[in-house]
């Protein structure tokens, strides 16, 4: 049996409007070219649809069958088109999200609450096991964005600037540094550096202030643990 999409669309044209005439105002085409498209309908099914009582065109029990198959098809039909069209144009669809910190998990649902308000139909699958290192996953395709605490040097990625938090140093009020108006690399030459960190490369300390000078190829005195001293 082969019954195409237009069989589908006939059938139901010719229930909304009763004839074959009503039928060809909407699917604009002339009656008997509908006719012929109905008797190729019932020869793929091989019986007939309708029942010709007068003038009019009643269904059988096949053809309220096919009505009923027809509705379905239809309906998804328009369903596809439309999805198609709102996922063609932004408007839907799935953003893949993970982040290099878990801090930014305190902002980032307000953020999304107001984003669902202007994108309903957009959903935002948050991928937190990918937490700390989401680039690698962002490269092979597994995520669609991620938010980084610094810029990346690679030009396979395009960045976007969101904002500037202020690193600030909490110290003890008797600690050597109070006197400075602010802290520069070389004051961690002699000291140690504990972070929550797996790695220094997550810390913003080190990325953002550390990294670039050259003595710390000899800061023999950083480490990371990767669990708190405490059970916070």
């Amino acid at each position: 049996m082969n019954i195409e999409l237009r069989h589908f669309k006939l059938i139901k044209a010719i229930v909304e409007k009763e004839s074959l005439l009503g039928a060809s105002k909407i699917l604009h085409q002339t009656p008997s070219a509908l006719s012929y498209q109905l008797k190729e309908a019932e020869l793929q099914v091989g019986t007939p649809l309708f029942d010709r009582v007068g003038k009019k065109l009643v269904l059988t029990s096949v053809g309220e069958r096919f009505l009923s198959s027809a509705g379905v098809i239809l309906e998804e039909l328009d369903k596809l088109t439309y999805d198609i069209k709102q996922l063609n144009n932004g408007q839907s669809g799935t953003i893949r999200i993970s982040t290099e910190c878990h801090t930014t998990y305190y902002w980032l649902p307000a953020v999304l609450r107001k984003f669902a308000q202007h994108y309903p139909d957009v959903k935002i699958d948050v991928r937190y096991n990918s937490t700390g290192h989401p680039l690698p996953l962002l490269l092979a395709g597994e995520l669609d964005m991620m938010i980084s605490y610094t810029y990346k040097q690679d030009q396979r990625i395009r960045q976007l600037e969101l904002f500037r938090d202020e690193m600030q140093a909490i110290m003890a009020a008797d600690h050597p540094f109070t006197h400075k108006a602010h802290l520069e690399a070389e004051d961690f030459t002699q000291v140690t550096l504990i972070t929550h960190a797996s790695s220094l490369e997550q810390t913003n300390i080190y990325e953002e202030l550390l990294k670039e000078k050259s003595f710390c190829r000899r800061m023999s005195s950083i480490f990371h643990l990767q669990k708190p001293l405490l059970p916070w």
